[in-house]
Formats: C-alpha cells, structure tokens, sequence
C-alpha cells in the first residue's frame, strides 16, 4: 500500500467518553475534520484589520463545537442539531465546559483557547 493511501484510508479522528455527570451520562467526543475545523476558525475568529490580531469569540464557538463534536457512544451519531444551540446556552457552565475543552483537544484548539481564555 503506498504511503498516501495508508494515510487517506486511515481513521485519524480522536475519540474519548466523557463522563458527565451533571446530565447523568457519558457523552463521546471526537475531533473535528480540518474541514470543519477552518470553518469554525473562519466563523468564529475575526482579524483586527489595523493591529492584526485576532479575537475568538467563544460565545459563538462554544455551541458549534459541542454540537459538532458531541456524539451518541452507542450509535456514533451526533446527539445535537444546530437548532439546539439556543437551549444548549441554557445548560450547566461547568458541563458545557468540560465537553468544549475535550473537543478543542482533540481537534487540535487547545493552545488557542487557552490564549484567549488568559486575554478575556
């Protein structure tokens, strides 16, 4: 097998089960696509055009990443639609949170949230 068809056909996407326990269950979470992934930075970070840094607006980010990346353990489908991001806002901080920054992780965000979060 060449070199790109192993790294094509492979299953690269990173998982984990999440406990969480303020919604008695656990939750698995996987990374995003690098497809989806430059959406969410294109949709959710903005470019100050004069002094050229960014700002990420994690009020926008948060529900897209926990939607996108929020998957039922026995079926592997997403649990939530992009229509659940209004009653999503209206949950636990601490459970939201607990699930963003496992999603951010496996897709590669940590740093940058971590950036923003210090400059907030």
């Amino acid at each position: 097998m060449k070199l790109r068809d192993k790294i094509l056909q492979s299953m690269d996407l990173e998982e984990e089960l999440v406990a969480v326990p303020e919604w008695d269950c656990s939750i698995l979470v996987r990374g995003m696509t690098g497809d989806k992934r430059s959406k969410l930075i294109q949709e959710c970070v903005k470019v100050n055009s004069r002094t050229k840094q960014t700002k990420t607006d994690l009020d926008k980010m948060y529900p897209i990443m926990i939607i996108e990346c929020s998957l039922d353990p026995e079926t592997k489908e997403r649990i939530f639609s992009d229509e659940d991001r209004g009653a999503l806002s209206k949950k636990s901080a601490k459970a939201l949170d607990r699930v963003f920054k496992k999603a951010a992780a496996l897709s590669g965000l940590e740093d940058e949230i971590e950036e923003q979060e210090k400059n907030s």
